[in-house]
């Protein structure tokens, strides 16, 4: 998959004072890309599906797959809606671990 990467996003530089500010910091999380994620939803469509039914949850900012596209995961604004959002990943991926985890 790294083989059929031919362009490479130019990276902003990340300023840590965002951090502090909730929406400014959520606004650059989700302007960034994973230049891999396009390459591998080509190659496996399921991965694609999830991600957009990942996004489609409520309370979903953005889903996104790692860098190394290990993990697909969603960003929620809450823990109530995550804990939903799981179960109706669960019941649409039957086949798929799918977890709840907490940011640091």
């Amino acid at each position: 998959m790294y083989s059929k990467v031919t362009k490479i996003s130019k990276k902003e530089r990340f300023n840590k004072n965002l951090v502090k500010f909730n929406n400014r910091f959520l606004e650059y999380l989700s302007k960034n890309r994973n230049d891999l994620q396009s390459i591998v939803e080509k190659k496996y469509p399921i991965i694609k599906e999830l991600l957009i039914n990942i996004g489609n949850e409520k309370g979903c900012y953005f889903s996104r797959m790692t860098g190394s596209g290990s993990v697909c995961y969603g960003l929620f604004n809450n823990q109530i809606k995550a804990k939903k959002a799981l179960n109706n990943l669960k019941t649409k991926f039957p086949r798929f671990w799918i977890s709840l985890a907490k940011t640091v």
